[in-house]
């Protein structure tokens, strides 16, 4: 569901710790281009965006039973689809925060976190903000539309440069030069949806 005035961010009584997939989106903070750019040979990220990358491939590595599948480093946001496996956490919830462990927004808090630290390090801008407070959520419903998005994802790269007046076909790919900016979904594992 979108936020904006008015509007809910989550879904009124949905446990985001449900089994499933989620289609995410995270912005940055007042629409910054920081994390990449756009050139007459493709997207490019820059060290910023790395650490975006980095951080999101580590976010799934110390995280048992979360499924790193599609995502993206744009310009200026972050697409990302996470499945949630039935397998119970190991982990304990952290004290004094308000959200579950193993939950949706426990991985984006932690996430958001990380890549805030390690950028406002490396810029030398401490406690200054990279995101935007909320994200947009999509849960996943079914088979058909987890390709959709899975779709969406591989082809926001080209979408971009098309806008940009750059000929995308002739540039990115998925597999070819936007390796850098999409995860394939070699750690996928396929949940009922």
């Amino acid at each position: 569901m979108k936020s904006g005035p008015g509007r809910l961010p989550r879904l009124p009584g949905f446990d985001y710790a449900s089994p499933g997939f989620y289609f995410l989106t995270f912005t940055t903070w007042q629409w910054q281009q920081l994390f990449g750019y756009v050139t007459s040979q493709g997207l490019i990220l820059g060290p910023f965006g790395q650490i975006v990358r980095e951080e999101w491939v580590k976010s799934f590595e110390i995280r048992p039973g979360l499924i790193r599948d599609a995502f993206v480093v744009m310009p200026d946001h972050f697409h990302a689809l996470v499945g949630l496996s039935q397998e119970p956490p190991p982990i304990k919830s952290l004290v004094g925060l308000n959200r579950r462990a193993r939950s949706i927004s426990s991985l984006i808090g932690c996430f958001k976190a990380s890549c805030t630290r390690r950028i406002n390090e490396l810029r030398g801008t401490p406690r200054a903000p990279v995101w935007r407070t909320r994200f947009y959520d999509h849960i996943v419903r079914d088979e058909r539309a987890l390709r959709a998005i899975r779709r969406y994802i591989e082809h926001n790269p080209r979408k971009l440069l098309s806008r940009s007046g750059f000929d995308s076909d002739n540039v990115v790919s998925n597999r070819g030069a936007a390796a850098q900016l999409c995860g394939g979904t070699e750690k996928r594992e396929d949940l009922r949806v």
